[in-house]
């Protein structure tokens, strides 16, 4: 499996919290046995203080499952999935930078 750092950003206007039942969903969404059923281990989550910005690290087969489970996010804001590394003292590989989820074309990659 390879490492991702995903990183959801979305509008106060937006904000899915703003609708407790949504919120309730999203949360019960994020938990590590919901994600394994998406093909991911779920490593560590935090939503950043003071903005409406959640961050994600995840191991996964393939970018692919990132983007089905992140789906419910895609539909408030962006989403972006970036390869990563276990280590700081390895360097780069040549893979892609990242790419992103886009709410205005579905979903898709």
């Amino acid at each position: 499996m390879s490492l991702y750092f995903v990183r959801h950003q979305h509008s106060a206007e937006t904000c899915p919290a703003k609708n407790p039942e949504m919120g309730q969903m999203l949360l019960q969404h994020l938990t590590p046995q919901n994600a394994r059923k998406f093909g991911l281990d779920l490593i560590g989550d935090a939503v950043l203080d003071g903005r409406h910005e959640l961050v994600l690290i995840v191991e996964a087969e393939d970018p692919e499952y990132i983007d089905n489970f992140m789906q419910p996010f895609a539909m408030a804001g962006s989403v972006e999935v970036f390869p990563a590394f276990a280590r700081f003292t390895e360097t780069c590989t040549g893979r892609p930078a990242s790419h992103r989820l886009s709410n205005d074309r579905g979903g898709g990659s």
